[in-house]
């Protein structure tokens, strides 16, 4: 073997120095699965999740505010997108005693969740529960009085806009579309809120919606904010 040669070999497996990343920890996996269940619960676990968003006190009392400022009429059609276990719903079918109330979430675990949730409701005709996608709601629903969603406008990412967009266009004249949102991310704070709603605000308008208007919703352990507007 010439010097060069021996030169350009590569050094022996054992004297290599490996920059690898650190491998994540069963309990780092198993807390990562658990989170990216409230993205789209599905399973045991995401009843786990689903269990979890009905029951912390931040979530009821969340969905309490929003359906509060929806000022719903017994007569309203309603829909909700994103509704998770179903919480909302069941407030919201305790004021529309004599409308329609319609949910669509994306996860086939949390419709089966919604729909022991609010059983009484489905079986006398007046809530129907779909799964589907926000970003292609089923045309078969028709048009509503008051359109909302609590905590699934951040998984909407790059299609927030046309989203609010085509939610905008499902209301019927004079009808408010209401987007409730309360950061949870690692470190979140009420500026975060703010910023979430100034956010909101600015697609709204584009929207087409008129009437805008924000409400913080004081919670632990930062404040949520709903912003609604009118078609």
């Amino acid at each position: 073997m010439s010097p060069d040669t021996a030169h350009h070999m590569p050094p022996a497996a054992d004297q290599m120095n490996y920059c690898l990343p650190p491998t994540p920890s069963r309990t780092q996996r198993a807390t990562r699965h658990l989170v990216d269940q409230f993205r789209r619960p599905h399973g045991a676990l995401g009843r786990v999740a689903g269990h979890i968003m009905a029951t912390r006190p931040s979530n009821v009392q969340r969905s309490e505010g929003t359906v509060d400022l929806l000022e719903l009429e017994p007569e309203h059609r309603v829909l909700e997108v994103g509704f998770g276990p179903g919480v909302a719903l069941e407030r919201v079918a305790r004021r529309v005693t004599g409308g329609e109330i319609v949910g669509v979430d994306h996860s086939t675990t949390m419709v089966d969740v919604a729909m022991k949730r609010n059983a009484s409701t489905v079986l006398d005709g007046r809530m129907q529960l779909l799964e589907g996608q926000a970003e292609n709601l089923p045309p078969s629903i028709g048009d509503f009085d008051r359109i909302f969603a609590i905590n699934v406008w951040q998984f909407w990412g790059p299609t927030q806009e046309a989203v609010i967009a085509g939610l905008a266009d499902r209301l019927r004249p004079g009808g408010v579309l209401a987007i409730t949102i309360q950061p949870r991310q690692k470190g979140a704070t009420n500026s975060d809120t703010v910023a979430a709603g100034h956010e909101l605000i600015a697609q709204f308008e584009v929207g087409g919606l008129e009437n805008r208007s924000v409400e913080l919703i004081d919670l632990e352990p930062v404040a949520a904010v709903c912003v609604r507007g009118r078609a």
